[in-house]
């Protein structure tokens, strides 16, 4: 029809035909060096983009939910720090001038006032503080230690507790002490104690005895607590009376 796009009287077929072949031409040597899946592989590489945006913005939400973290710990580390230094400080005072009569001990923080970076401990005799721990003795020196542990676990007991012949360099009216802190101090603990010296059974509620007959080891049980003496009697009793039920 004349005058619309249907009308191809005025095309030329032969230039068309040329210029279709020349595009065909254009297309094929195009081909060649373009990727024709480039399309799609952007719209997948843009897809992941977005989505490491968004993984992006959830670390950092995160992040700062972990610093938030990391402050608060930190608030609590430092408070109970200072809490059990202040405990600590008190009960060594305490139990080591009861285990030496006449001394006092302290522990200060080393050089600056974070107690975080260390304490250091300091011995006084008679309100004369010394200026080096080397100028105590072997056996003031163990006491130290000693009532530092014992400091420590003060602050946080346990319900029981193993020593090894931790009296075996000290004298007998220290050793004594020792068994007197034990009993003042954790009344609600219990000790097993190896000991080789009288003095420190005279607080204990059992005794074993490890003697060598014959070439092995004989062990002898002594209860040296009225009160334990008469619940274990009390628990024997109801034992034989179990016993005649059966």
């Amino acid at each position: 029809m004349a005058g619309t796009q249907y009308d191809f009287e005025c095309i030329d077929i032969e230039y068309e035909k040329k210029r279709y072949h020349t595009l065909k031409d254009e297309e094929e040597n195009l081909s060649k060096r373009v990727n024709a899946h480039i399309e799609a592989q952007y719209d997948k590489i843009e897809k992941d983009y977005h989505s490491l945006l968004e993984k992006k913005r959830l670390l950092e939400i995160d992040k700062k939910s972990l610093i938030v973290t990391i402050e608060k710990l930190e608030r609590k580390r430092k408070k109970t720090l200072e809490r059990c230094y202040i405990n600590v400080n008190r009960f060594l005072g305490r139990i080591f001038s009861s285990l030496l009569p006449g001394a006092n001990a302290k522990i200060e923080p080393i050089e600056s006032h974070d107690i975080s970076e260390g304490v250091e401990i300091f011995v006084a005799f008679n309100n004369v503080w010394k200026k080096s721990l080397s100028e105590l003795s072997g056996g003031q020196r163990s006491l130290l230690a000693l009532s530092f542990l014992l400091a420590l676990l003060l602050y946080k007991p346990a319900p029981f507790y193993i020593l090894d012949e931790i009296d075996s360099a000290l004298d007998l009216s220290h050793t004594e002490n020792i068994g007197n802190i034990m009993s003042q101090y954790f009344p609600q603990s219990q000790f097993i104690v190896v000991s080789l010296k009288d003095e420190f059974y005279k607080h204990a509620n059992v005794l074993f005895k490890v003697n060598l007959q014959d070439g092995s080891s004989r062990i002898e049980t002594c209860i040296l607590n009225r009160a334990l003496s008469k619940q274990s009697r009390e628990e024997e009793d109801e034992i034989s009376l179990l016993d005649q039920f059966e």
